[in-house]
C-alpha cells in the first residue's frame, strides 16, 4: 500500500513524497507508518487517539 505524504509533513517522513508499507488495511497501514516514522503521530492523530480532520484516506 502506498501512502501519500503531504508536503508540510515530509519533513517527518525523512523528506518522503509517499511512503511504501505492507498492509492489509488502512489502520494497519497508519499504524506501520507511525512507527517507522514516529514523529508524523502527533500530526495525523489527536492526543485521545482520533484521526484530526484535514487527514484524507
Amino acid at each position: 500500500m502506498t501512502i501519500i505524504i503531504p508536503t508540510p509533513l515530509r519533513p517527518f517522513a525523512s523528506g518522503q513524497d509517499a511512503v511504501e508499507v505492507a498492509a492489509k488495511t488502512v489502520a494497519e497501514a497508519l499504524d506501520t507508518l507511525t512507527r517507522t516514522h514516529a514523529e508524523l503521530r502527533k500530526h495525523l492523530f489527536t492526543g485521545e487517539g482520533k484521526m484530526r480532520s484535514f487527514v484524507n484516506l
